[in-house]
């Protein structure tokens, strides 16, 4: 699966139906890391099918921001059943994000 872009509402309403493991990551368009960071998160959703990965421009979704905690960006929530299970903050090294990610799969 790639990555989904969709707006704070959408995101809201997604980790709180889905029942497995999904992931949120918080961006903007002009951070360099984000991009990064991006780039190392499609290389690693394109070996774990089952993991649903949506992105929220910090810009745009600040209610939904602030409420979990985003300080600094890039960041990644891992959530189950609504939950946050995990959070990485900055750019994480691909090898780092599987291994982290397919534990709580």
């Amino acid at each position: 699966m790639n990555l989904i872009y969709t707006d704070e509402r959408e995101i809201k309403q997604i980790i709180q139906k889905e029942k497995g493991l999904i992931g949120v990551l918080f961006s903007a368009p002009s951070c360099g890391y984000c991009t990064m960071m991006e780039r190392n998160l499609q290389q690693v959703i394109s070996s774990l099918p089952s993991f649903p990965l949506l992105k929220c421009n910090v810009e745009n979704s600040g209610n939904l921001s602030s409420s979990l905690g985003i300080r600094s960006i890039p960041a990644l929530k891992l959530f189950r059943n609504g939950e946050v299970v995990h959070t990485f903050f900055g750019v994480r090294a691909p090898d780092d994000l599987y291994y982290t990610i397919k534990s709580f799969l």
